[in-house]
């Protein structure tokens, strides 16, 4: 199994910066015991030798830096300042497809001032992720947590990896999915719904502004944090996009028409899907 292409490093509050060490070489010739006459001809050799040592230094660092970026995985592990062994696992708080997510505690030993003390550890099989041709979905829902910060989406702190499994650590949303107190309600006050909504359209217009497009938005992916706000995780399907894309995916009840008819979809695909979300207070349970 190739694991190269699902790339990770520690994000912020944990990571430190991480620093480069440039080796550089300058070779220095050394000359011969040469009579008088071959002098110059001894320097000529030797500085041609410095210049051609010169250049395969250079084609050896660079082939260096061409196996180091195929191997980023590895070299990226030993620079881990987040680890497995730093968390105590409380429960497990889903499962799916290819992986689970975890509420876990940072032990003491691995505390920070100030630092939060339980989160949310998505866990992801490495070869299931790559059987299920996932690796794209996986490094993009990455990248883009890792760029965003709002109070109405989950907060990435770290990635990190072992040899089989790759680890997300965000935010822990004690209230669970919309979903489920939908279920339990039947449906939502006009009044609460509107609360909703307007936090769902906060955040979509937050992503909106740096071109993300979020296409997977429906009650199960919308978490009531410990204030009563929902907040919106799960950004496999999420994109940065500057026109459109063609790619059929999302929850099908959610699907605006243009992605079912791979027509090309922007923006607007998440709109269609609030208005879905809208009706489904009415209509999902009644």
């Amino acid at each position: 199994m190739t694991t190269t292409a699902v790339s990770w490093q520690t994000t912020t509050p944990f990571s430190e910066e991480r620093r480069e060490s440039v080796a550089s070489f300058y070779p220095s010739p050394t000359s011969d015991p040469m009579s008088e006459k071959d002098g110059y001809t001894s320097r000529r050799a030797s500085g041609m030798s410095a210049v051609a040592d010169a250049g395969r230094d250079k084609e050896q660092r660079e082939r260096e830096r061409a196996r180091e970026k195929e191997a980023q995985v590895e070299d990226e592990d030993a620079g881990q300042t987040v680890k497995l062994t730093d968390f105590d696992v409380v429960s497990t708080l889903g499962t799916g497809t290819f992986g689970r997510v975890l509420l876990v505690r940072l032990r003491p030993a691995a505390n920070q001032p100030g630092a939060v003390q339980h989160f949310a550890m998505k866990v992801l099989k490495k070869n299931e992720v790559v059987r299920l041709k996932q690796v794209e979905h996986v490094n993009s829902e990455r990248n883009i947590l890792s760029r965003i910060r709002h109070p109405f989406i989950v907060d990435l702190y770290a990635t990190f990896q072992d040899h089989l499994n790759v680890y997300m650590l965000l935010s822990y949303v004690p209230g669970g999915e919309l979903f489920s107190h939908l279920r339990r309600a039947g449906r939502f006050s006009p009044d609460v719904t509107r609360f909703y909504l307007s936090t769902i359209v906060l955040a979509l217009r937050h992503l909106h502004a740096y071109d993300i497009i979020y296409r997977d938005l429906k009650p199960e992916n919308l978490l009531l944090d410990h204030r009563g706000y929902l907040r919106i995780t799960d950004f496999g399907f999420a994109k940065i996009v500057q026109d459109r894309t063609w790619t059929l995916c999302g929850t099908p009840e959610y699907l605006a028409p243009e992605i079912i008819q791979s027509a090309g979809h922007s923006k607007a695909v998440d709109w269609w899907a609030c208005g879905i979300l809208y009706l489904a207070r009415e209509d999902l349970l009644a």
